[in-house]
Protein backbone atom coordinates (compact mmCIF):
# COMPACT_ATOMS: atom_id res chain seq x y z
CA UNK A 1 0.00 0.00 0.00
CA UNK A 2 1.42 3.38 -1.04
CA UNK A 3 1.65 6.10 1.57
CA UNK A 4 1.75 9.76 0.76
CA UNK A 5 4.46 11.84 2.42
CA UNK A 6 2.53 14.71 3.91
CA UNK A 7 5.47 16.88 4.92
CA UNK A 8 8.69 16.92 2.90
CA UNK A 9 11.60 19.22 3.72
CA UNK A 10 15.07 19.67 2.23
CA UNK A 11 18.03 21.17 4.05
CA UNK A 12 20.18 23.21 1.68
CA UNK A 13 19.92 20.59 -1.09
CA UNK A 14 20.05 21.52 -4.74
CA UNK A 15 17.96 19.50 -7.16
CA UNK A 16 20.03 17.30 -9.44
CA UNK A 17 20.66 18.90 -12.84
CA UNK A 18 18.65 17.61 -15.78
CA UNK A 19 21.86 16.97 -17.72
CA UNK A 20 25.05 16.74 -15.65
CA UNK A 21 27.37 17.28 -18.64
CA UNK A 22 25.62 20.44 -19.79
CA UNK A 23 25.55 21.70 -16.19
CA UNK A 24 29.30 21.12 -15.83
CA UNK A 25 30.06 22.91 -19.12
CA UNK A 26 27.83 25.86 -18.15
CA UNK A 27 29.41 26.04 -14.67
CA UNK A 28 32.97 26.00 -16.07
CA UNK A 29 32.07 28.64 -18.67
CA UNK A 30 30.41 30.82 -16.03
CA UNK A 31 33.50 30.53 -13.81
CA UNK A 32 35.78 31.33 -16.78
CA UNK A 33 33.76 34.42 -17.77
CA UNK A 34 34.17 35.90 -14.27
CA UNK A 35 38.00 35.55 -14.37
CA UNK A 36 40.47 38.35 -15.07
CA UNK A 37 42.56 38.00 -18.25
CA UNK A 38 45.60 36.58 -16.39
CA UNK A 39 43.45 34.00 -14.62
CA UNK A 40 41.88 33.03 -17.98
CA UNK A 41 45.34 32.49 -19.46
CA UNK A 42 46.44 30.29 -16.51
CA UNK A 43 43.16 28.37 -16.68
CA UNK A 44 43.64 27.68 -20.40
CA UNK A 45 47.27 26.59 -19.87
CA UNK A 46 46.25 24.25 -17.02
CA UNK A 47 43.42 22.69 -19.07
CA UNK A 48 45.77 22.15 -22.04
CA UNK A 49 48.43 20.60 -19.81
CA UNK A 50 45.84 18.23 -18.35
CA UNK A 51 44.67 17.35 -21.87
CA UNK A 52 48.28 16.71 -22.90
CA UNK A 53 48.83 14.41 -19.91
CA UNK A 54 45.68 12.46 -20.77
CA UNK A 55 46.74 12.06 -24.40
CA UNK A 56 50.26 10.98 -23.39
CA UNK A 57 48.84 8.42 -20.95
CA UNK A 58 46.61 6.95 -23.67
CA UNK A 59 49.45 6.98 -26.23
CA UNK A 60 51.76 5.06 -23.88
CA UNK A 61 49.36 2.12 -24.01
CA UNK A 62 50.35 1.66 -27.65
CA UNK A 63 54.13 2.14 -27.24
CA UNK A 64 55.83 -1.28 -26.98
CA UNK A 65 58.36 -1.75 -24.18
CA UNK A 66 57.39 1.42 -22.31
CA UNK A 67 58.33 0.78 -18.69
CA UNK A 68 55.87 3.38 -17.42
CA UNK A 69 53.08 1.37 -19.00
CA UNK A 70 53.80 -1.61 -16.75
CA UNK A 71 51.25 -2.20 -14.02
CA UNK A 72 52.90 -2.32 -10.62
CA UNK A 73 51.43 -3.51 -7.36
CA UNK A 74 51.33 -0.79 -4.74
CA UNK A 75 51.24 -1.62 -1.05
CA UNK A 76 49.10 0.63 1.10
CA UNK A 77 50.47 0.85 4.62
CA UNK A 78 48.02 3.40 5.92
CA UNK A 79 44.56 2.39 7.02
CA UNK A 80 41.78 3.98 5.03
CA UNK A 81 39.18 5.73 7.15
CA UNK A 82 35.70 4.37 6.76
CA UNK A 83 33.10 6.70 5.32
CA UNK A 84 30.41 4.89 7.27
CA UNK A 85 30.22 7.39 10.11
CA UNK A 86 30.44 10.56 8.03
CA UNK A 87 26.81 11.54 7.49
CA UNK A 88 27.68 14.60 5.36
CA UNK A 89 29.73 12.45 2.93
CA UNK A 90 27.05 9.76 2.70
CA UNK A 91 24.41 12.43 2.12
CA UNK A 92 26.49 14.12 -0.61
CA UNK A 93 27.16 10.84 -2.42
CA UNK A 94 23.46 9.98 -2.27
CA UNK A 95 22.53 13.36 -3.78
CA UNK A 96 25.13 13.00 -6.53
CA UNK A 97 23.62 9.65 -7.48
CA UNK A 98 19.98 10.76 -7.22
CA UNK A 99 18.29 10.88 -10.61
CA UNK A 100 14.53 11.16 -10.13
CA UNK A 101 12.30 9.48 -12.65
CA UNK A 102 8.99 10.96 -11.48
CA UNK A 103 7.78 14.35 -10.35
CA UNK A 104 6.70 14.72 -6.70
CA UNK A 105 3.10 15.95 -6.49
CA UNK A 106 3.20 17.18 -2.88
CA UNK A 107 4.47 20.32 -1.18
CA UNK A 108 8.11 20.97 -0.26
CA UNK A 109 9.73 23.10 2.42
CA UNK A 110 13.35 24.12 1.80
CA UNK A 111 15.61 25.26 4.62
CA UNK A 112 18.72 26.93 3.27
CA UNK A 113 21.63 29.14 4.18
CA UNK A 114 21.84 32.77 3.10
CA UNK A 115 24.80 31.89 0.84
CA UNK A 116 24.47 33.02 -2.76
CA UNK A 117 22.54 30.55 -4.90
CA UNK A 118 24.72 28.68 -7.38
CA UNK A 119 24.64 29.77 -10.99
CA UNK A 120 21.85 28.24 -13.10
CA UNK A 121 19.60 27.69 -10.06
CA UNK A 122 16.73 29.75 -8.69
CA UNK A 123 15.39 30.43 -5.19
CA UNK A 124 13.82 26.95 -5.09
CA UNK A 125 17.29 25.45 -5.74
CA UNK A 126 15.93 23.79 -8.88
CA UNK A 127 13.22 21.74 -7.15
CA UNK A 128 10.42 23.56 -9.01
CA UNK A 129 11.28 21.32 -11.97
CA UNK A 130 10.58 18.18 -9.87
CA UNK A 131 7.82 19.30 -7.48
CA UNK A 132 4.33 20.26 -8.62
CA UNK A 133 3.04 21.35 -5.21
CA UNK A 134 3.78 24.50 -3.26
CA UNK A 135 7.47 25.16 -2.50
CA UNK A 136 8.29 27.30 0.51
CA UNK A 137 11.82 28.45 1.27
CA UNK A 138 13.08 29.45 4.72
CA UNK A 139 16.49 31.13 4.88
CA UNK A 140 18.44 30.62 8.10
CA UNK A 141 20.88 33.52 8.41
CA UNK A 142 24.49 33.20 9.59
CA UNK A 143 25.04 29.48 9.04
CA UNK A 144 26.82 27.44 6.40
CA UNK A 145 26.09 24.07 4.83
CA UNK A 146 27.35 22.16 7.89
CA UNK A 147 26.30 24.40 10.78
CA UNK A 148 22.70 24.71 9.56
CA UNK A 149 22.15 21.21 10.99
CA UNK A 150 24.82 20.83 13.66
CA UNK A 151 25.19 24.14 15.52
CA UNK A 152 23.07 26.29 17.80
CA UNK A 153 21.20 28.53 17.24
CA UNK A 154 20.72 27.46 13.61
CA UNK A 155 19.42 23.97 14.28
CA UNK A 156 17.09 25.39 16.96
CA UNK A 157 15.67 27.88 14.44
CA UNK A 158 15.16 25.06 11.95
CA UNK A 159 13.56 22.82 14.62
CA UNK A 160 11.17 25.64 15.60
CA UNK A 161 10.16 26.18 11.96
CA UNK A 162 9.60 22.43 11.44
CA UNK A 163 7.45 22.35 14.57
CA UNK A 164 5.41 25.29 13.19
CA UNK A 165 4.88 23.47 9.88
CA UNK A 166 3.88 20.23 11.58
CA UNK A 167 1.55 22.03 14.01
CA UNK A 168 -0.02 23.85 11.06
CA UNK A 169 -0.53 20.55 9.25
CA UNK A 170 -2.12 18.97 12.34
CA UNK A 171 -4.42 22.01 12.78
CA UNK A 172 -5.48 21.85 9.13
CA UNK A 173 -6.21 18.13 9.47
CA UNK A 174 -8.40 18.62 12.56
CA UNK A 175 -10.25 21.58 10.95
CA UNK A 176 -11.09 19.45 7.92
CA UNK A 177 -12.39 16.62 10.14
CA UNK A 178 -9.69 14.27 8.85
CA UNK A 179 -8.27 13.15 12.21
CA UNK A 180 -5.48 10.62 12.07
CA UNK A 181 -4.92 8.05 14.77
CA UNK A 182 -2.84 9.70 17.52
CA UNK A 183 -2.34 12.74 15.26
CA UNK A 184 0.38 10.95 13.27
CA UNK A 185 1.22 11.43 9.63
CA UNK A 186 4.26 10.67 7.49
CA UNK A 187 7.05 13.23 7.19
CA UNK A 188 10.51 13.25 5.60
CA UNK A 189 13.42 15.60 6.20
CA UNK A 190 16.27 15.26 3.70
Amino acid sequence: MEKKVEFLAMVNNYAPPENATIYKVKSELNKFMKMEIGEKFNYAVEKNMNLGKKLLFKARKFIPGDSENTIKEVQIDETVESVGNDLRTIHSVALLNYHPVHVYSGDLVIFRTADPIEAFYNETLGWDRLVTGKIETTIIEGCNNDTIITDEPYNAVMARKIREYLTGRADNESDSGNNRQNGMFSAALL
